[in-house]
């Protein structure tokens, strides 16, 4: 039986995570292309902290699944995290390639911590959305789409586990 507080802590990886959606959506709209372009919308200044900050919530998050469920897979889906936060630092030399291994990381590393877990459900979707986002190129905010599927998905098998569990 896992402790309530697991329950918790993911009902605020929910909250943080739409709150940010939400909050970057209102600002910008159209021009976000992926989650991690909000940190060059919002400006070098103390306003690209919050996506930093959003980043590190998702950091704690995952390595506290990790340390609950006894996987690996999710401390490293949030190393993965961190590098998303870290590659703001590298600004054009490896930003692209940081920003896309660490995101592909922690959405690839969560759900096969899941599959592990005998949850194959956000494997299937993820590859099927990468699938079809990837033939179709007319959408222009294909990665965004992308990341806030592979939330959905991810969280929603967490609590899978959780109930399942409990």
């Amino acid at each position: 039986m896992i402790n309530m507080t697991t329950l918790y802590i993911n009902i605020a990886m929910v909250i943080v995570f739409l709150t940010y959606i939400i909050i970057i959506e209102g600002l910008f709209g159209s021009k976000l292309d992926s989650i991690s372009k909000s940190f060059y919308l919002l400006g070098h200044s103390n306003s690209g902290g919050w996506f930093r900050g959003f980043c590190l919530s998702l950091v704690l998050f995952m390595m506290y699944n990790g340390g609950v469920y006894d996987s690996g897979w999710f401390f490293f889906s949030g190393a993965g995290a961190a590098f998303v936060g870290a590659a703001t630092h590298y600004m054009k030399d490896l930003t692209g390639k940081v920003h896309f291994a660490g995101a592909g990381a922690l959405i690839l590393f969560a759900a096969i911590g899941l599959a592990f877990m005998g949850q194959f459900i956000s494997l299937i979707v993820l590859a099927a959305s990468l699938i079809i986002l990837l033939l179709v190129r007319k959408w222009k905010r294909r990665v965004y789409i992308y990341e806030i599927i592979a939330f959905i998905v991810i969280i929603g098998e967490l609590f899978i586990v959780y109930f399942k569990q409990n």
